[in-house]
């Protein structure tokens, strides 16, 4: 009877150890009883992440904030990136969480570190402890390769993708093209250029020359702008032009016909400047004006073409 009563105390013994190993449940102590949900023990990498779960039953015990594991790193190959406490109803439950920060040359063994998790209620003290739990880490890359054609360690550089510009070159030009004929429009214009010739415009010359002059107001450029002008009107009449050959010009160059006036003043004007005298010079300088009519005379001699 000893003998079978002895037996079956170790039965029930490792009934229990059997339940315990099962479930994950660790006693440790009347009080207290730690459930753990450990992660899978193989199968990681560097960047892959365990996660461990720790259900504590221990009635009326508290868990101080200072007890809580700490977050970073805890050895050259995991960090600590998650540790929460949730509420139970008889207890607490803690979830951690590790990553795996390096990676091996070969597949090694490492462990989840031991934590131990001391309670308190009122006097009496206990402590929840989870032991350390082996997993495995393989390299993400074996050490050596197969050194077949096309397998070697060091692969040579590719070569760069070649880039189609033609139409970017297409482009450029057709810019450019743009670019000239604006320029030679703008040019025509402002220097008095024709398209059916290199005819001169004496009228555009007299008025970009009055107009320099104009800078600095004196007798001496003022009788310099009447002459450029008197030019202007010589070399359009194809003559020299004085006052009693107005009529003569104008009938043969009808364009200006609109400017008569302002062109028998003009004459009447410089007659004063060059025979009146330096005081009757002085009383009709006016740039403004002269510039004025120089520069219309200008656009007519354009828009004639």
């Amino acid at each position: 009877m000893p003998r079978r009563g002895h037996r079956s105390v170790v039965r029930r013994l490792a009934a229990i150890a059997g339940l315990f190993l099962a479930f994950g449940a660790v006693p440790t102590g009347a009080d207290v009883r730690v459930e753990v949900n450990q992660p899978r023990p193989f199968g990681y990498v560097v960047g892959d992440i365990a996660e461990q779960s720790v259900t504590v039953h221990a009635p009326g015990y508290a868990l101080t904030e200072d007890s809580v594991p700490k977050l970073g790193r805890i050895s050259a190959w995991l960090e600590r990136t998650r540790a929460v406490v949730v509420r139970t109803h008889d207890g607490f439950r803690l979830d951690l969480a590790y990553q795996f920060v390096n990676a091996p040359s070969e597949i090694r063994t490492l462990s989840l570190p031991t934590v131990k998790l001391p309670l308190r209620i009122g006097d009496r003290a206990a402590e929840a402890e989870i032991d350390e739990w082996p997993v495995t880490v393989a390299p993400l890359t074996p050490e050596t390769i197969l050194a077949r054609a096309g397998l070697e360690e060091m692969q040579p550089d590719a070569p760069p993708p070649r880039v189609d510009t033609r139409w970017i070159v297409r482009r450029l030009v057709l810019y450019a093209c743009a670019a000239a004929l604006i320029g030679v429009f703008w040019a025509s214009w402002r220097f008095g250029w024709s398209w059916r010739g290199r005819r001169p415009r004496p009228f555009a010359h007299a008025a970009r020359e009055i107009h320099a002059l104009a800078t600095k107001a004196s007798l001496d450029n003022y009788h310099a702008a009447l002459r450029a002008l008197h030019s202007a009107f010589n070399l359009t009449a194809g003559t020299t032009l004085f006052a009693p050959g107005i009529e003569r010009f104008l009938a043969a160059d009808p364009r200006f016909a609109a400017l008569r006036t302002q062109i028998e003043a003009f004459f009447a004007q410089s007659q004063r400047a060059f025979f009146a005298g330096s005081g009757a010079a002085a009383r009709d300088m006016d740039f403004v004006q002269l510039r004025t009519f120089a520069t219309r005379l200008a656009e007519i001699e354009r828009e004639a073409g």
